[in-house]
């Protein structure tokens, strides 16, 4: 990269803070898409089970946790507090998301 880089604002670990927040609007933008076009078929589409969701954020959260830990033992303490950072925001609103939904129906 160039010295001259216009609007350039750091790096941490060689990766330039742009990179960073490029990926986490990417990440945003694509949920928030996500989400939209889930809300306007959400009356087409039936309602999943509660527990399913609830395996995908602790898979996600389990993934998380994996890359933060093998990171951080290999001597990699910042891109593992990044990561953490990058991923917890998404791991409690999933879980706090999941603890609105309606209690599951028992089963007969």
């Amino acid at each position: 990269m160039s010295a001259t880089l216009v609007g350039y604002v750091g790096e941490i670990n060689g990766i330039h803070l742009q990179n960073y927040w490029g990926w986490w609007l990417t990440i945003f933008l694509t949920f928030l898409i996500f989400c939209g076009l889930a809300r306007w078929r959400r009356a087409a589409a039936p309602r999943t089970e509660p527990a399913y969701d609830r395996w995908a954020v602790a898979s996600y959260a389990v993934t998380t946790l994996n890359t933060v830990v093998t990171a951080y033992l290999i001597g990699q303490g910042g891109p593992a507090l990044a990561g953490l950072f990058a991923a917890l925001p998404w791991i409690f609103v999933g879980w706090w998301r999941l603890r609105e939904a309606p209690p599951e129906k028992a089963r007969e």
